[in-house]
């Protein structure tokens, strides 16, 4: 397969100060909980440093099967505004996509508007699809992962 490319924008609003929202995608233990699509999913985390040059090392996909490694490099970092990172996925050592992701958090009324885009580089076939699926129902999650915040 020739390199596939393909740009996707998710925007949602919770019921959530900025601040919250922003510390829900800092903490690795918030993330393990919401950042899975489903029950039947998980995910692993063997690194995480989330600051500005710093990398997240995580194990995901089927409960009973993390055969997924995602790798993350922070490119930029504002607290309670905005969170810029790199990600590579692979499979047994083969890259599958590459992305560059970009998490934009406002203030909305009394709570805020989460803006994701993720810019897709695939080198398998429906990588962009498990980017609209997955970040999709995990976002979704997000809003349970924030009612137990607060």
């Amino acid at each position: 397969m020739t390199l596939s490319h393909e740009t996707v924008d998710f925007e949602r609003h919770y019921d959530a100060p900025p601040e919250r929202v922003f510390a829900a995608w800092a903490d690795s233990v918030a993330m393990s909980r919401w950042a899975v699509p489903g029950p039947e999913f998980g995910l692993h985390y063997e690194q995480s440093e989330f600051r500005v040059g710093g990398r997240d090392v995580a194990r995901c996909g089927a409960t009973n099967d993390l055969k997924y490694r995602a790798e993350v490099l922070y490119l930029d970092i504002v607290d309670n505004d905005r969170i810029v990172f790199a990600e590579t996925i692979r499979e047994a050592g083969k890259p599958l996509c590459a992305s560059l992701v970009s998490v934009s958090i406002a203030t909305n009324g009394t709570g805020t508007r989460l803006n994701v885009t993720c810019q897709i580089t695939e080198f398998v076939d429906g990588m962009a699809q498990g980017y609209r699926d997955g970040y999709g129902a995990t976002l979704d999650n997000l809003v349970h992962e924030l009612a137990r915040a607060a």
